[in-house]
C-alpha cells in the first residue's frame, strides 16, 4: 500500500524504416489585363509504401527491485495519399471588384501496428505478446470565399461569403483497448457587410456586420 515507484530502463534500440513516396504539383494562371486574372494550382501527395520497424529491449525495476525484462518489436506500415487544390479569380466589373477563391483538400492515412513482446519474469517461463493494430483516417475538405467590394462615399463598402464543408472519419482497433470510431460531418455557412475609411488621412474607421450558419 502507498505508491511505488516504477522504472523502465531501455539501454538501446534499434530502428529501420523505408518509404517511397511521389510528389506532384501544377500551376498556372493567365492574366487577361491588369485588372482581371485567373489561376489554378494542385498539388498531389502520394506515400504507397512507408514501414518502420523498432526493436528495443527494457528491464523494469519497482522501487529499486528487479521486476521483469521486456523486448519489444514493433513494426508499423503507414500508406497514404493528398489532394489539394485551388483557383481563383480577381477581376474588376464597372467600379466593383470581385474576388473567388475555391479550395478542395483530400486526405487517407492508413496505419496497421504489429508489435511483439517477449517477457521474462523471475522464476517463471517467458511469455510472448503479440498485438495487432490498425486505424484510418480520411478526410476531406470544400471552402469557398466570394468578395465584392465597391468605392462608397470615400470608402469602400465590401460584402462577400464564404462556405465550408467539412467531413472526417477515423477507426481505430486495438485489441488492448477500446476500439473507437469518429465521424465529422460540419457545413459552415457566413456572410458578411463592411464599409471602411480613412479621414484626414491619420483616422480610419471600420463598420460591420457577419453572420454565421454552423451544422
Amino acid at each position: 500500500i502507498g505508491n511505488k515507484l516504477l522504472v523502465q530502463d531501455i539501454t538501446e534500440t534499434d530502428f529501420k524504416a523505408k518509404s517511397r513516396d511521389l510528389d506532384f504539383g501544377l500551376k498556372t494562371n493567365y492574366i487577361f489585363n491588369e485588372n482581371h486574372s485567373i489561376g489554378a494550382r494542385y498539388e498531389y501527395y502520394r506515400l504507397p509504401y512507408s514501414k518502420a520497424d523498432l526493436l528495443f529491449p527494457s528491464k523494469f525495476t519497482i522501487d529499486g527491485e528487479y521486476l521483469q525484462e521486456s523486448l519489444s518489436d514493433v513494426i508499423t506500415r503507414e500508406p497514404r495519399y493528398r489532394h489539394n487544390f485551388n483557383t481563383y479569380n480577381s477581376g474588376k466589373i464597372a467600379n466593383w471588384q470581385i474576388d473567388l477563391n475555391l479550395d478542395g483538400v483530400w486526405f487517407d492515412h492508413k496505419q496497421r501496428g504489429e508489435t511483439s513482446e517477449l517477457i521474462s519474469l523471475p522464476e517463471q517461463a517467458s511469455r510472448t505478446d503479440y498485438i495487432k493494430t490498425y486505424t484510418h483516417n480520411n478526410s476531406r475538405l470544400y471552402a469557398a470565399k466570394l468578395v465584392l467590394e465597391h468605392p462608397l462615399f470615400g470608402g469602400k463598402v465590401c460584402l462577400g461569403t464564404e462556405y465550408d464543408d467539412t467531413r472526417r472519419t477515423s477507426v481505430s482497433e486495438n485489441p488492448k483497448a477500446t476500439d473507437g470510431d469518429t465521424k465529422v460531418d460540419e457545413r459552415i455557412w457566413a456572410g458578411f457587410l463592411e464599409y471602411k475609411r480613412m479621414f484626414f488621412g491619420k483616422l480610419s474607421l471600420n463598420a460591420g456586420l457577419r453572420y454565421e450558419n454552423v451544422q
